[in-house]
């Protein structure tokens, strides 16, 4: 599971890196600059992810009204609008230039999140015990990237 979160973060990383310009690398950035982006996309994520939680609330109300009292399927109901928001996040942190010379550091930073999100996904359960994203923001806490909770 980890080595294919980590094949679809590269391949994020890789079509970020191809456009117009004739380098095939992925720009890179200062490290102040890319906590200063990553933590601006964290910020809204998070703001994304309570609005998502509000709106999965909501549906998951309206289906339990309807009848609906499977609760594997009301979590996936409740949380499917917040991991919206959480690969949104990866989406676009995954595009900024890498910090220059610790490119490793962020793109195992990112791969966390992924591997997060792929648990929850499959397990709706995972995240509402707030276990599933703690090594990706243990390893955002730690780098810098302050605003990344999920």
């Amino acid at each position: 599971m980890k080595a294919s979160c980590f094949v679809v973060a590269a391949a994020v990383l890789l079509i970020v890196g191809c456009g117009n310009d004739s380098s095939s690398e992925t720009a890179t950035l200062a490290k102040h600059q890319f906590l200063k982006q990553a933590n601006a996309i964290c910020k809204k994520s998070v703001e994304a992810q309570m609005a998502g939680f509000q709106q999965g609330l909501g549906e998951s109300k309206q289906s339990q009204a309807k009848g609906n009292h499977d609760q594997e399927e009301l979590r996936k109901i409740l949380t499917k609008p917040i991991f919206k928001a959480v690969q949104k996040m990866i989406d676009e942190v995954s595009a900024l230039g890498l910090p220059e010379g610790e490119e490793e550091v962020a793109k195992e930073i990112i791969e966390k999140f992924e591997v997060g999100l792929q648990k929850s996904e499959a397990n709706p359960a995972i995240y509402l015990t707030g276990k599933a994203f703690k090594k990706a923001d243990d390893a955002a806490d730690a780098y810098g990237m302050n605003d990344c909770g999920v």
